[in-house]
Order: structure tokens, then sequence, then C-alpha cells
């Protein structure tokens, strides 16, 4: 499964990474919440907190939002599993 891959790889980012469900998604944090999730039968949506003036993104997949964390992406499948770990990973690195 997506998920089960996903959170592994996250959780090993470092030994700060928390997650927390809540009724409608999951979060992980470290000192901020970098990274949450909603997770449905087709995709999981990831909303990532980010410094746009640092972030890459070359496949340009990354939206921007009007409000806080004011950008998100989907994840469709597993090949899209390290394209999405490089996006989480910079939310996490900008969050500590």
């Amino acid at each position: 499964m997506i998920f089960e891959e996903l959170k592994k790889r996250i959780v090993s980012f470092g030994p700060d990474v928390k997650e927390r469900a809540t009724k409608y998604e999951i979060r992980y944090e470290a000192k901020k919440v970098f990274v949450s999730m909603r997770i449905n039968s087709k995709s999981i949506k990831s909303w990532i907190r980010i410094n746009p003036k640092n972030f890459s993104d070359p496949k340009g997949i990354v939206r921007q939002m009007k409000w806080s964390p004011p950008h998100f992406f989907y994840i469709n499948s597993m090949e899209e599993l390290d394209y999405a770990i490089s996006l989480i990973r910079q939310a996490y690195e900008f969050s500590k």
C-alpha cells in the first residue's frame, strides 16, 4: 500500500518526527506540522508547509492555496512515491 511505504519513509527522516491522526487526516510534525495527508480510495492529498523561495518542484505538481499550509499535491501511485518524498523532505527541513 502506498500509505504504508510513505509513512515508513517520513518517519525515517529523524527521531523528532511525530505522527498524529485526526478524524480527517494524518499529520507529521517535527517542531511544526510539515505535512498533512488525507487518504481516499484513489489518491493521497498532501498539504505541505514550505519556503517557496528555496523549494524545488521540477515536475510542477505542487499547487498553491490561499490559506495555510498553502501548498498541496496528490500521490496517485507507487511510481510517484520517490518524488513525493523529495517534496515532503523539503517541508521537513523547512519546519526545523
